[in-house]
């Protein structure tokens, strides 16, 4: 049997934290035996970015070895066994190893998958997460009414890009990983989505602009293709009335000081809030991980 012991803190935010939670992904990839035995013993921090991204590898590695049963969990001597595990769910969403279990899923855990089959009703549930919320939430009424349009907006063309574009390409099946949770204390409500698709700069550059990208006159860094990649207009479908979805959420976000939205996608990352960042990351995110916050005014 492999054993893998999991990192100290599994995190997207920290540099150092970042770099051990991509090497202990890429290392579930290079297994041969089976089982896998994942020690999460000396894990004591799970962040919400980088829970949603281990259990994407990890469900997505057992759908392709077609075996529910090809990693098990050692983390009773976690110290965050009862707090991230099992109240939040995480051991059971690692588990759920086969379509049937992530579908699953659906019924009462904050971790779920989708795919191009189920897009509409995945959305349909998300948002009535957030009605319910801002039933119970008298502080949330009034500004929920305000933003609702636009938050379903930014989360239906989420999902339209993944189907539209994220697996351009690709054989794999059209599946998202996501991860929602209210956080009392922060009075802040996000959602996680995650493909493992192509990621926006290639999607972009090899079906919009082959012809500028392979042109002697106009030398373009791949930087340049993510920031234009998120600009209205800008698609890998070429004509009139495409491209805006992305642009959409970009300006929704940067006009509104109560969200924030961080994209991961490949070697990319941009942060959108009261401060704009658009920068290379240090590490290859596969396909796109989306992050998008709504703190209550």
């Amino acid at each position: 049997m492999k054993k893998i012991i999991a990192p100290k803190k599994l995190c997207f935010y920290d540099v150092r934290a970042r770099l051990e939670t991509s090497e202990f992904i890429n290392s579930l990839y290079k297994c041969d035996s089976v089982p896998v035995k994942i020690d999460f013993s000396s894990t004591e921090e799970i962040t919400g970015a980088a829970a949603v991204f281990v259990f994407a590898h990890i469900t997505h590695i057992s759908l392709c070895k077609n075996n529910a049963g090809y990693f098990i969990f050692d983390c009773k001597k976690s110290p965050i066994y009862k707090d991230t595990f099992i109240k939040k769910d995480f051991l059971k969403a690692l588990r759920a190893g086969t379509a049937k279990k992530l579908d699953e899923l659906a019924h009462d855990c904050l971790f779920q998958s989708g795919c191009a089959e189920n897009l509409v009703e995945k959305r349909k549930n998300i948002m009535n997460t957030l009605k319910k919320l801002q039933e119970v939430k008298s502080d949330f009424q009034h500004s929920f009414k305000t933003i609702y349009p636009q938050l379903h907006m930014a989360i239906s063309e989420i999902l339209i890009n993944i189907n539209n574009h994220a697996y351009h390409g690709v054989n794999d099946k059209k599946r998202w990983w996501q991860l929602m949770w209210y956080d009392e204390e922060e009075k802040q409500f996000t959602l996680f989505i995650y493909d493992l698709g192509v990621g926006i700069e290639e999607s972009y550059r090899n079906y919009a602009t082959k012809k500028r990208a392979t042109s002697i006159f106009s030398p373009l860094d791949e930087l340049h293709y993510f920031k234009e990649a998120l600009q209205s207009g800008k698609s890998r479908f070429v004509g009139q009335g495409r491209g805006f979805g992305l642009a959409r959420i970009i300006s929704l976000v940067e006009n509104n000081d109560y969200l924030q939205l961080l994209l991961f996608t490949k070697e990319f990352v941009y942060r959108g809030g009261q401060k704009i960042i658009y920068d290379k990351n240090d590490i290859d995110v596969p396909g796109t991980l989306v992050e998008l916050n709504y703190t209550l005014p």
